[in-house]
């Protein structure tokens, strides 16, 4: 297959309109949305510490960066 990047990218485009059309059918509840907020969080604070940090006490002091990114989580 020539193309095979595009038939990849169909499956997140469909996920994407089957949660909205799920959405628009029942939206979510104040409990529901909390728990899928504080997931993407968890995403966010994991490539952060996965991907960034290392590089980042490689260039710079590791304890200003440890107090820096303490501070931002608090």
């Amino acid at each position: 297959m020539t193309n095979s990047w595009a038939f990849y990218c169909i499956f997140p485009v469909l996920a994407s309109i089957i949660g909205a059309a799920i959405a628009l059918a029942k939206p979510p509840g104040p409990q529901f949305r909390s728990c899928i907020q504080h997931f993407a969080a968890g995403v966010v604070f994991s490539v952060v510490a996965v991907e960034l940090l290392p590089d980042v006490i490689k260039k710079h002091e590791p304890m200003y960066v440890v107090l820096g990114f303490v501070l931002g989580v608090l």
